[in-house]
């Protein structure tokens, strides 16, 4: 054999067994697939090791004339390559289970080593089928099955080499390393659409799948290195093409389905950073919590629930962000590109705007909660002022009211204290001091109120039993001035007089008790002059 290569003679790289072109005796060229560096005589050798151990010997490369030794020699040929393609086929299951592009953001369940072996063997295949088989044959009953076998082989060869690059992108501790193992798996992936599309050019309808599922995968690997080149925009363009290619296959190949959802989360994350920052500069979720800003005191559930959907979505906003830039990180291997910090500073600055907004309409919502305080609480006074003002014995009545006054203003009074209190903890930046000094003022004027409204209820009783004994002594008169007995009338006079007088103390007591500061010494005085009038009335 001549030391020159034969121009049919096809020499494989050492490392990958991708074959290369134009290698030749005195020359060193690097396997455009794997980078590893070749000499003729090391790929000369590395083929006729391989040739040996798949066929026993190394075949003559000289054509057969006769067609019955030429045909029995292909057979057995293929046979024996045939052999080696199938003991691939249980690890080949097991690929089926794991993405065929690797990344950052998950494990991968196969280790290099084993795919790169794969690699080799379905090379293996594929460059003695072209060496020692396809010279050979002359009918398409010869050039069909060897040449589908080995459009099969070099597919899966460079297919699981693209895998293998991404891979050790996805080991890589830098954005440069990575950048070029995922531009080496899309050239791979690249080869893969190659021999599919020739083999579909002779015939082999079948090939279009694999074709789409090369393509597809050469667009995720070309995206994920544009990614980690700091351009997230043309990498969402071709992670869009993933989606779209892999869509129209996933019946026909299983393993499509497993890169269409790990590239759909990834395809989301531009888009989502972008709505992200729109949604938080416009701020028209953010200003929803204005709807309430008027709203009454009794209304309090509806406010608090407005406030804190609105302060959630904001919260959440920022866990998204936190979350998407994560993805990014990890996908640039921990690297801050240029993008990722435009992305943090347009945040920040419009996450600040949106806190202000909020805080602003909260205050607001707050301050309106403070009138509507002072509102709630002046209802509830001219109500019991005029009950004060209508208080007679025995007091019953007033009692009541004002019972039922101070559990009302109670009520309010926690109300208020409770929803401020919660609007203030929803805020970024107030203060609880910023309100507990006027709305401790307004529950503090508000209690005073009460307690002088009960002053004014007690006052008016006192005024009605002097003047309910006035009443009693003006029956009395024209029995003293006649000399005449007392009879059960009078005698009931004097004891309504005094069931009065027993009531009078019963509702100052009660009165004095449902009341903030009010003392029962304050209308002694006033009682005791009362009760000496009567006295000397009698």
């Amino acid at each position: 054999m001549s030391t020159r290569k034969p121009s049919w003679l096809r020499l494989p790289c050492t490392r990958c067994g991708t074959e290369i072109p134009e290698l030749i005796e005195g020359v060193t060229l690097k396997c455009l697939q794997c980078g590893a560096e070749n000499t003729y005589s090391e790929s000369k050798r590395f083929l006729e090791k391989n040739a040996k151990d798949v066929y026993g010997s190394v075949p003559s490369i000289d054509f057969i004339e006769d067609a019955g030794k030429r045909t029995s020699s292909i057979n057995e040929r293929m046979a024996a390559v045939r052999k080696v393609y199938d003991s691939q086929q249980a690890d080949d299951a097991e690929m089926q289970k794991h993405a065929i592009v690797a990344t950052p953001l998950e494990k991968y369940g196969v280790s290099g080593r084993k795919i790169l072996g794969m690699v080799q063997e379905y090379n293996k295949v594929a460059f003695l089928i072209k060496n020692h088989i396809l010279p050979l044959a002359l009918t398409q009953e010869e050039d069909l099955p060897a040449r589908e076998l080995y459009f099969k082989a070099a597919f899966n060869a460079m297919l699981n080499l693209g895998t293998f690059h991404t891979i050790e992108a996805r080991r890589a501790d830098n954005n440069v390393t990575a950048t070029k193992q995922y531009d080496q798996a899309a050239r791979n992936f690249n080869k893969a659409q190659d021999f599919s599309q020739q083999a579909i050019d002779i015939g082999f309808q079948e090939f279009r799948t694999k074709r789409a599922l090369a393509e597809a995968s050469s667009n995720y690997s070309t995206g994920l290195a544009s990614v980690t080149r700091g351009n997230p925009d043309y990498g969402t363009r071709k992670f869009k093409n993933v989606r779209n290619i892999l869509e129209d296959i996933l019946a026909r190949e299983p393993r499509a389905k497993i890169d269409h959802v790990r590239v759909g989360m990834i395809v989301s994350l531009q888009p989502s950073v972008k709505m992200i920052l729109k949604q938080l500069k416009e701020g028209k979720k953010v200003r929803e919590a204005g709807k309430v800003r008027l709203y009454p005191l009794d209304k309090s559930k509806e406010i608090v629930d407005t406030v804190r959907e609105v302060k959630d979505w904001i919260v959440k906003q920022n866990e998204r962000f936190e979350g998407i830039l994560k993805f990014y990180y990890d996908l640039n291997y921990g690297e801050k590109l240029e993008y990722t910090d435009r992305y943090r500073e347009r945040f920040a600055e419009f996450f600040e705007t949106a806190k202000s907004v909020f805080d602003e309409t909260v205050r607001d919502i707050v301050t309106n909660l403070s009138d509507e305080y002072d509102f709630k609480v002046g209802q509830l006074y001219r109500r019991l002022e005029a009950a004060a003002r209508a208080a007679v014995l025995p007091g019953e009545s007033t009692r009541e009211q004002f019972e039922e006054g101070r559990k009302e203003l109670e009520a309010i009074d926690e109300l208020y204290k409770s929803v401020m209190a919660t609007l203030i903890d929803a805020t970024y930046t107030i203060k609880k001091t910023e309100f507990a000094g006027s709305a401790e003022l307004s529950i503090k004027k508000a209690h005073s109120q009460f307690d002088d409204l009960t002053r004014m209820a007690i006052t008016q009783l006192i005024l009605d039993y002097d003047e309910s004994t006035q009443r009693v002594f003006d029956r009395l008169l024209p029995i003293a001035d006649g000399a005449k007995l007392p009879g059960d009338e009078t005698v009931e006079y004097f004891r309504d007089a005094r069931t009065e007088i027993d009531s009078l103390g019963f509702t100052i007591s009660n009165l004095v008790d449902v009341s903030y500061t009010v003392k029962r010494k304050e209308f002694e005085e006033r009682i005791k002059n009362v009760q000496e009038r009567q006295k000397t009335r009698f």
